[in-house]
């Protein structure tokens, strides 16, 4: 009989992992995952003893002075976040395969195990190990709240998150944010003397129930989800915290939502961006939600400087649209309308798109490069983008499915008429050719141009009649009335209702105004 050598090495290292094995008890529970793991060219003992064992050896229920590197991380390292070495990183691992959590199976032995198996995920470089992320040491207080994003782009949720912000510190909260990605709105967040945490494997800590995360998750009295992307995670929080979700999604993204919708149940509550997002709930999951209308500083706008450069013709009526050419923003049908205009009011108009291309749009070359009169500027920064809408005439916004844009009230903020199609959380809110223009297809997007463009000694008249209705259910003011009315309920606190208790009588009233403006125009209650 021919000798396997290989069959024959094996057996050894399987009997040299038994007897490696302190706890003869436990033998048969560690004698291959131990033995695959000890040998593994991608476990560096004096790495991992240095860097994890007497660090995290104290959330373990061990002696680390007695502990063996392998046998700590097979128990406890994994789950703790400790790489077996600086060439395997653990939690990105655990991220791209969560079935492991379940089967209670440790990242380098699956990897081990699985290695040559379709779908398993290769580091094509060698990562660096889990950077130590900072979390600050938070005194116990019924003030403490933890905003949870899902990033901090300059895109609108990220955006209306800075006016949450800005109202809960005005109100004396002490406001924490954690998120996975960082981006520049961090930076807006840091001045109002808030900490960022930027932790990308944050929601994998908080599903294995990391000890260090949920050590520091109760320090806080109320954790606020800006986004539903991530509210299956809300089962995770400690019971006796209070835990809200603010949902700022697409009806697309929560038909076809990568989990179980009915988590969002989870929360203490649920508020939606607009009366769009309530129905799209209601009708999915039967959840009934308040409307909680972002917030937006108008004294910005009322101050902002105009351009020093003339962007445009002045002499041309301007049209402006902004937003990241995917479907969902109907660039698209902005460009094939306007070619369906007439040459005689084409020709008296600027049409223009700012945001970035995808790869997942490829109309541009088919349509925009044979529209002289449609400018594509591509992404600019904020400052430069608000530039244009207080330049423009008319904002436009086409999507096919958008919750409540910032972008159109940052345009209500510059009075301009804003023209929306029906998909759109403020298309209820217009009065067509009166506060705004509605369109639901080319035909009404080619009489709503052409009226613009023949009445433009009308344009500020009707700007000026939306503003009348539509900004005070986005005044920052308002936005800080409504927050600590709401705050203080969920957590009981009549000190935030007290400090906002000095507000006029008007301002009530306006309040209670706006809710009727919002009910007889969507047939939906907003949240006060």
């Amino acid at each position: 009989m021919k000798l396997n050598l290989f069959r024959l090495g094996e057996i050894c290292l399987i009997r040299l992992g038994l007897l490696l094995s302190k706890h003869k008890q436990e033998s048969k529970y560690f004698s291959k995952e131990y033995t695959i793991t000890f040998i593994s060219s991608l476990f560096d003992r004096s790495f991992y003893r240095k860097h994890f064992l007497c660090k995290d050896g104290k959330s373990c229920a061990c002696d680390i002075s007695k502990i063996d590197p392998v046998e700590h991380y097979i128990k406890y390292g994994w789950r703790l976040g400790c790489s077996p070495s600086r060439h395997f990183h653990n939690d990105l691992y655990l991220q791209k395969h969560p079935d492991l959590i379940k089967l209670n199976q440790s990242p380098l032995y699956n990897y081990m195990t699985h290695r040559h198996q379709p779908g398993i995920y290769r580091f094509k470089y060698d990562p660096v190990v889990n950077a130590d992320v900072e979390y600050p040491e938070i005194n116990n207080s019924q003030k403490n709240i933890l905003i949870v994003s899902h990033e901090l782009s300059n895109t609108g949720a990220p955006v209306v998150m800075v006016q949450l912000v800005v109202a809960l510190k005005e109100l004396g909260y002490n406001v924490t944010l954690v998120c996975p990605i960082d981006g520049p709105i961090r930076y807006k967040i840091e001045e109002l003397n808030v900490k960022v945490i930027i932790d990308e494997h944050f929601f994998l800590k908080l599903q294995i129930q990391r000890p260090s995360i949920i050590e520091f998750i109760k320090k806080f009295s109320l954790v606020w989800f800006n986004t539903a992307m991530y509210g299956c995670y809300s089962e995770f929080i400690p019971k006796e915290i209070k835990t809200v979700c603010w949902v700022h999604e697409n009806s697309e993204f929560l038909s076809h939502c990568p989990y179980d919708l009915n988590k969002l149940k989870h929360f203490t509550k649920v508020l939606s961006v607009s009366s769009y997002v309530q129905r799209t709930l209601k009708e999915l999951i039967d959840l009934d939600t308040d409307s909680f209308l972002y917030g937006v500083d108008l004294e910005k706008f009322n101050s902002a400087t105009k351009p020093t450069i003339q962007l445009h013709d002045k002499h041309k009526l301007v049209f402006c649209s902004v937003g990241s050419s995917y479907i969902r923003k109907g660039m698209d049908l902005f460009a094939q309308y306007i070619e369906e205009l007439p040459e005689k009011i084409k020709s008296q108009c600027v049409f223009e798109i700012i945001g970035k291309n995808t790869d997942h749009v490829n109309f541009d070359k088919l349509l925009f490069n044979r529209i002289p009169e449609l400018k594509v500027y591509g992404e600019l920064n904020h400052e430069w983008t608000l530039k244009h809408i207080q330049s423009c005439d008319v904002y436009v916004c086409l999507s096919r499915d958008d919750p409540f844009p910032t972008t159109v009230s940052e345009a209500a903020a510059f009075k301009k008429v804003v023209m929306c199609a029906q998909n759109t959380g403020q298309y209820g809110l217009i009065e067509d050719h009166v506060t705004g223009f509605k369109v639901n297809n080319s035909g009404d997007f080619v009489e709503a141009v052409s009226y613009a463009v023949n009445n433009r000694d009308k344009l500020e008249t009707m700007a000026n009649k939306f503003n009348e209705t539509y900004l005070p259910l986005i005044d920052s003011n308002n936005f800080k009335i409504r927050t600590a009315t709401f705050v203080s309920k969920i957590l009981s606190d009549n000190h935030a209702v007290k400090d906002v208790a000095s507000k006029s009588d008007n301002d009530s009233e306006h309040i209670v105004a706006n809710d009727e403006v919002i009910k007889e125009n969507t047939g939906v209650k907003v949240h006060v």
